[in-house]
Order: C-alpha cells, then sequence, then structure tokens
C-alpha cells in the first residue's frame, strides 16, 4: 500500500503576518511560491500577477530609451530626463508606476513619486474605482531568520540555506 501525500499548512511569521506554507499540495493558482513550487502567497482580490497585468493593460515599448530591447515586447520608462518628460504629457490613467516597497515589488496606477524605479506607458487605460496593484515581489525574513545570529556582514540566516544564501531575507516572485 502507498502512502498518499496529505498536504498540511504551516505558517511563518513574515513582516508581523503569518505567512502559510501548503506542504504536500500542488499549486492550484497564482501567487508565490517557494522554491519546490509549494504556494507561499495567493494574489487578494485586486492584485494580479506581472503576467495578467501584461495581458490586460498591454504595455508599449519605450521609443526613446537610448538601450533598447529589440527582443522585448514593452519596456520601462526612466524617472529622469526625456523619459520622465514623456510620462508627464501621459494620460495618467495609461501610466503605471513600478515602486520599492518596505516588504514588496509593486506595480501601482497613475504617476507616483515616492520609492519609484520606473514607468510603464500602457495601450490600455485602468478606470477610476477599486485599485489594482501587480505584485512583484515580496520581501521576507526567511524560515533560518535569527534576529540572536547577526554575523560580521549584518547577516541573520544560515550559512549555505537554499532559500536566501545566509542573509536571512528572502525575494520570492509571483509568478
Amino acid at each position: 500500500m502507498v502512502d498518499e501525500e496529505v498536504p498540511r499548512s504551516l505558517c511563518f511569521p513574515v513582516g508581523g503576518f503569518l505567512l502559510p506554507l501548503t506542504i504536500g499540495a500542488a499549486p492550484v493558482s497564482v501567487g508565490l511560491h517557494d522554491r519546490t513550487g509549494h504556494q507561499m502567497y495567493e494574489l487578494s482580490e485586486g492584485e494580479l500577477s506581472f503576467e495578467s497585468w501584461v495581458a490586460k493593460y498591454r504595455p508599449l515599448k519605450n521609443h526613446i530609451t537610448k538601450y533598447p530591447d529589440p527582443s522585448a515586447d514593452f519596456d520601462q520608462f526612466e524617472t529622469y530626463g526625456e523619459e520622465w518628460e514623456f510620462i508627464k504629457t501621459q494620460d495618467p490613467h495609461n501610466v503605471w508606476t513600478y515602486i520599492d516597497g518596505d516588504s514588496s515589488s509593486l506595480l501601482v496606477q497613475g504617476t507616483a513619486y515616492v520609492n519609484r524605479i520606473s514607468y510603464y506607458v500602457c495601450e490600455v487605460p485602468w478606470i477610476d474605482g477599486p485599485d489594482e496593484t501587480v505584485v512583484i515581489s515580496i520581501d521576507s525574513e526567511c524560515m533560518c531568520f535569527d534576529s540572536s545570529r547577526e554575523d560580521e556582514d549584518g547577516e541573520y540566516g544560515v550559512d549555505g540555506c537554499d532559500l536566501c544564501g545566509g542573509s536571512g531575507y528572502a525575494t520570492e516572485y509571483v509568478d
């Protein structure tokens, strides 16, 4: 008789909330997954994966950049110079801002200034109403994090950890 693997959930404290990790079950929805494919974070209402956002809003190529990527279907726009001047002329409903948050990287609707990394201009405008956010990545304490373990490099993890490489912090990208 073969024992069936029974899915079970564990929760890990991450940035003041509990992040569920389901063990023994394949991911069934879009979200963050650990390196073995187990789902760690599920997108909430109003959150999109990057791939869903691309399909829905159709970001444009950057026609101004000095370093175009001929293989890319779309590009980011810089936060300064001619590219920033171009962004300021666009309808805000066609602009999304790539931001670096406290514990995540996100795309948010409109032209944001705080923590901005770059901008995207899209063919399809977003509409007023409930905001949509594109979750790019979540930064969290690794399972091996221990604040009492700080080494000379300011790292809090276990050397050689597969998830964080010993830093104590891991970045997980949304599929």
